[in-house]
């Protein structure tokens, strides 16, 4: 029940932070919309979560720097996809990639998912918790081992220390 509150606040977050709108409306819409969601796709279930947790301080040292590397991430993201919309880059290797779960814990999934789908430039399209895989669709799928390492690279520096 924890982690559906954790998951309704980010998502609720997330939601009104995408419309630009704070009022009690908004929120109760964003809340409405995340129940929803979280409550027709359970994947959490179906993903294996024997990772270990780590302690609260741990946590809590490691979340600006991984805040910042998300922050980071979105702006490079907005940088590739100006320079795509002014034509000063073409876009011809977009497509999907399947990035491993791995050792993420359910909650480590939906952090994932969340963080990646925030960048422009990418998007979830389908978690698989059958094959352990996030399917995404980046703006450049030239390399799918580069943009795995580079999620996974990710995940090891920053969110394994706060979402593992």
């Amino acid at each position: 029940m924890t982690q559906f509150a954790v998951l309704l606040l980010i998502f609720t977050l997330a939601y009104t932070v995408t419309v630009e709108s704070y009022t009690v409306w908004d929120f109760l819409m964003g809340a409405g919309l995340s129940a929803g969601l979280l409550l027709l796709d359970r994947p959490e279930q179906e993903l294996r979560s024997d990772r270990v947790i780590p302690s609260l301080p741990h946590r809590l040292l490691w979340a600006v720097p991984f805040m910042v590397a998300v922050i980071v991430d979105i702006t490079r993201g907005t940088w590739e996809v100006t320079l795509l919309s002014l034509g000063l880059r073409p876009l011809d290797h977009a497509g999907i990639v399947g990035i491993p779960t791995g050792e993420r814990t359910p909650l480590g999934v939906h952090v994932s998912m969340l963080a990646l789908s925030l960048s422009p430039g990418s998007i979830l399209v389908k978690l698989d918790p059958a094959r352990e895989t996030m399917w995404v669709h980046v703006v450049d799928a030239s390399d799918p081992d580069a943009v795995r390492r580079q999620y996974q690279d990710f995940y090891d520096r920053y969110q394994r220390h706060v979402f593992p």
